[in-house]
């Protein structure tokens, strides 16, 4: 079955994710042996489920005049994808594994004495996505899938009265829809 021949704008809309996580819906609903994701679980989710509930609240953050290379190693250490950027205790940007290594591969830096010198010449302010779209602790599931979605983003930062308080991820949702499965079994 062709992909383009399915209602997909339906599924976006009903289930609000991103399109990778769609494709794990889709497969369900036509091959459910692929994940074994029961789509009835997706049917009788709380979308109003606070975003509070799902989010990573001990977040990891870096500074706006950290270096790429402690990033990258903080990232990786750590296994995690996006970091927040404080400056002055507020968030003004975010970075992903993938910005470093886009920076790489655009460059290309093959070598460690060039990645070094690469690193060493740019700011954590060049390769951060500025002023990032955010959501409230308060905002709910739907609204995150739907940020996600528009965007085209694979994370939220999770922002209270300016401060940083948590951040919400594709994979973060991905495991709710796991539990909800685990749930009704």
């Amino acid at each position: 079955m062709n992909l383009k021949t399915l209602n997909i704008e339906h599924l976006y809309v009903q289930i609000g994710f991103s399109e990778t996580m769609i494709f794990i819906v889709f497969s369900e609903l036509y091959y459910s042996e692929f994940h074994g994701i029961n789509s009835k679980i997706i049917e009788d989710m709380n979308l109003n489920m606070p975003i509070s509930d799902i989010m990573t609240k001990n977040v990891l953050f870096v500074h706006y005049n950290n270096k790429l290379d402690e990033v990258e190693h903080l990232m990786k250490s750590k296994n995690i994808r996006h970091i927040p950027v404080l400056k002055e205790g507020k968030l003004c940007g975010i970075v992903s594994l993938t910005d470093l290594d886009r920076l790489s591969f655009t460059k290309g830096i093959g070598e460690d004495d060039d990645k070094e010198f690469l690193y060493n010449t740019l700011s954590i302010e060049d390769v951060m996505m500025s002023s990032p779209v955010t959501i409230a602790s308060d905002g709910n599931l739907k609204e995150a899938a739907e940020l996600l979605v528009q965007r085209d983003f694979h994370a939220l930062p999770v922002v209270d009265n300016d401060l940083l308080v948590g951040i919400v991820t594709t994979t973060d949702l991905m495991k709710i829809i796991l539990q909800e499965e685990s749930n009704l079994a």
